[in-house]
């Protein structure tokens, strides 16, 4: 998707209802494997995304979606129930990346609430995605 992060920030609060640090994540991943796979997203990739569907980790989904393109309506992302911030983005050409958040950051994130959520989303928005993620 293009734009600036602050307008994909923006999209995804309208998208998803509110700026979460979940939402936030899923948008940085997503981010994160169309440069790294050099896709355009949308029809050229697959993903699978293992939050399951309980949120707040769940909400790693709609990011994902709001910066890919892969939707559940077209069928390109798929939700398995492993509760693990973690996923798996395949090119049709067959290139594949893992993206998984670090576990310090989760536990960060559980200690944000109210009217800190959206502060923390922007910061994971602004943060080096070495500090966030295990790449595979």
């Amino acid at each position: 998707m293009d734009g600036s992060i602050q307008e994909l920030a923006e999209f995804t609060k309208k998208f998803h209802g509110h700026l979460g640090p979940f939402a936030a994540l899923g948008l940085r991943m997503g981010l994160l494997a169309l440069r790294k796979l050099n896709s355009p997203g949308y029809f050229d990739l697959n993903v699978i995304v293992k939050t399951g569907l309980k949120t707040p980790l769940s909400c790693i989904v709609d990011g994902i979606q709001v910066s890919t393109g892969c939707t559940l309506g077209k069928g390109n992302i798929t939700v398995i129930d492993e509760s693990t911030p973690e996923a798996i983005f395949t090119t049709k050409s067959g290139k594949k990346i893992t993206i998984r958040v670090k576990e310090g950051i989760i536990k960060k994130i559980e200690q944000v609430s109210g009217a800190d959520m959206e502060k923390s989303a922007m910061e994971i928005l602004n943060e080096n995605h070495e500090k966030l993620f295990i790449i595979s």
